[in-house]
């Protein structure tokens, strides 16, 4: 959603908040249906739910370092003009929530978003980073 790499988002306040509120209601949806997730990048998924803002920090630090130079698939597929699978991800994160009675409001954010994408009605920028991390 915000036509930069993963270092740019993380380096964002307000990427960085979106980040975490997206992959928060995943984890919560994931520990709901009884998933057992698995380290991404040397992570443990329960890392960038730390109570801890230097346990956080840290695990944000490690993406950066490997990914960081990276764009997101979905990014990728907006600027080549494909359809992506927002609705495999973030769409399945909104309607596995709905049916254990939870609420994934930034998923829901970024799924609006890059439909909207895919339409050509808006573009990939940071601007949207505070849009879905308000939502949560």
């Amino acid at each position: 959603m915000g036509g930069v790499l993963y270092r740019d988002v993380i380096a964002d306040p307000a990427g960085r908040a979106a980040l975490l509120a997206v992959w928060g209601e995943g984890h919560r949806v994931g520990a709901a249906q009884g998933l057992e997730l698995d380290e991404v990048l040397g992570i443990h998924p329960d890392a960038l739910l730390a109570p801890a803002a230097a346990d956080v920090d840290a695990a944000l630090r490690i993406v950066a370092g490997l990914a960081g130079a990276t764009k997101a698939s979905m990014l990728q597929d907006v600027e080549r003009g494909l359809p992506t699978e927002v609705d495999v991800i973030n769409g399945a994160v909104v309607e596995r929530a709905q049916e254990f009675g939870l609420h994934a409001p930034a998923n829901a954010q970024v799924v609006e978003l890059v439909h909207a994408f895919e339409r050509g009605e808006l573009s990939p920028s940071p601007e949207h980073f505070e849009r879905v991390a308000s939502a949560a």
